[in-house]
């Protein structure tokens, strides 16, 4: 697989989490900022209007983070040690964007 996105959405509070992953050799070609972004857009765009869109990101990730942050995603806080991962604990980094926010993103690029 080269690569996935996946979305988890919560109607009731009309939220929707992101996660996603990309084969090395496709890194720091834009590839996931243009993918994540089209994500986020049709996110909004369905019926039942979602408000929050949020990632989270493990804090050593910088190139997920550069992706959240160039479409406009804030980093809320850290999940101190949330996620076990290959022994170890992970601490994970909120990025949020609201919908009002993606519009004046969208508008302004």
């Amino acid at each position: 697989m080269e690569g996935s996105i996946d979305l988890i959405l919560d109607a009731t509070h009309r939220s929707a989490e992101l996660a996603h992953s990309l084969a090395r050799e496709h890194w720091y070609k834009g590839l996931m900022t243009e993918a994540v972004g089209a994500t986020i857009d049709a996110a909004f765009s369905i019926d039942r209007p979602l408000n929050r869109f949020f990632a989270r990101i493990d804090t050593r990730d910088d190139a997920s983070a550069r992706v959240a942050k160039k479409l406009g995603l804030i980093q809320e806080g850290v999940l101190r040690q949330s996620r076990f991962h290959k022994g170890k604990f992970i601490d994970n980094a909120i990025f949020v964007i609201l919908r009002d926010n993606w519009k004046m993103t969208v508008l302004l690029s």
